[in-house]
């Protein structure tokens, strides 16, 4: 059906979302709408440890996350939420790991190193192990003054606390070797065996329009998959939008494999033995290799 609907075209999407489009080289879906992440940071604190901008690499978010973390107790200066997926994967990106399924290889240099870095957050005391207070209160009370998050946070703090208003921003992530980010969403698909082929494609054509894009945005506080939607003033004028914009330039998603949800809880394991029960970081991830292996296989 693609050639009767040339708005599903994958060049019309960011380079992350069309690597969700396809199963066994065949399109089967069409992004609706996507989501990145980015950072947030308290604008005012970071100042007053000598940063009149976001960090902008690994080295100044270590630095700046230190400093904070010495501003005060219960300080905690950059917040990991270790039940979250995407977190150590976006640092290996960063690092210049590529996922190969033939070979998962998390025990190289760049899956190494990445989980170094991560994991020195919490044996440094600059990122707390334990959850503790709700992550909006927490950043009103400037006890954890930088997290990583989704778009739809913008909303939740203007909401939630608006007397942060002018004293908060987001920036893209700190880059390594790339700043790679993750992507995620949601894409429309036609099942198989619909008896309703052609009304379902109209509908997705219809909800892929550039005009009805921007209005989803407007209702559901989440972003247009289709590029040239980012063109509009609503998300072109708009600073924090923006920087989502730039982010979804460059972001990536997860490997299509069945396996992967699998995999991921294999190593949100190995992490929380490191952090936890002083594991060594090359042993977990020799383990994992093993195991991702016999996954797959």
């Amino acid at each position: 059906h693609m050639e009767d609907y040339p708005d599903f075209a994958p060049e019309n999407y960011f380079e992350g979302a069309q690597s969700s489009m396809k199963y066994d080289d065949k399109v089967i879906g069409i992004p609706w709408y996507v989501e990145t992440r980015t950072m947030y940071y308290r604008t005012d604190l970071l100042e007053e440890v000598g940063y009149s901008e976001a960090p902008a690499t690994w080295d100044e978010l270590k630095d700046a996350a230190s400093k904070l973390s010495k501003s005060g107790d219960d300080v905690y200066g950059l917040d990991i939420d270790l039940n979250d997926q995407v977190t150590p994967f976006i640092f290996a990106w960063q690092n210049g790991f590529e996922f190969d399924a033939k070979n998962p290889n998390f025990s190289s240099p760049e899956f190494k190193g990445a989980m170094d870095y991560y994991t020195s957050y919490f044996k440094d005391g600059i990122s707390s192990p334990a959850k503790g207070v709700d992550i909006v209160q927490a950043f009103k009370d400037g006890k954890k003054p930088i997290f990583f998050s989704g778009p739809w946070m913008i909303n939740v703090l203007n909401d939630q606390a608006p007397d942060l208003e002018g004293k908060w921003a987001v920036a893209t992530m700190p880059e390594k070797e790339n700043n790679l980010s993750s992507i995620g969403g949601a894409n429309f698909s036609v099942f198989h065996n619909s008896e309703m082929v052609d009304e379902s494609l109209d509908f997705i054509s219809y909800m892929n329009e550039v005009d009805t894009q921007l209005e989803w945005m407007e209702t559901s506080n989440t972003l247009p998959s289709r590029v040239e939607a980012w063109e509009d003033p609503k998300l072109a004028d708009n600073e924090m939008y923006a920087t989502f914009g730039e982010q979804l330039e460059s972001s990536q998603g997860a490997p299509q494999i069945k396996e992967w949800e699998k995999i991921v809880q294999e190593l949100l394991a190995s992490i929380e033995r490191v952090i936890s029960g002083g594991a060594d970081v090359e042993t977990e991830l020799k383990g994992l290799d093993e195991k991702a292996k016999g996954m797959i296989k």
